[in-house]
């Protein structure tokens, strides 16, 4: 369900809600709920987690991989 959720988010601007809610078989209350929801705590972590991934990366000039970027 989410992926047509983000579908839709990511269309939003270019079509109607309402009409892509029918088309993708959600209902516009779902949509909202799922679109106003705060990010869940392994979200956040995930996003921290790839910032440091990142930055531990580009320290090594780039040549450190999955292996041996410490997480």
């Amino acid at each position: 369900m989410s992926v047509k959720y983000a579908f839709i988010n990511g269309e939003e601007g270019n079509y109607p809600i309402v009409s892509m809610c029918r088309w993708a078989g959600v209902s516009r209350s779902g949509y909202h709920d799922w679109r106003d929801r705060p990010v869940s705590a392994r979200a956040a972590r995930r996003a921290d987690l790839a910032t440091v991934i990142k930055f531990s990366f580009d320290q090594s000039d780039e040549t450190y991989g999955y292996r041996r970027v410490p997480a």
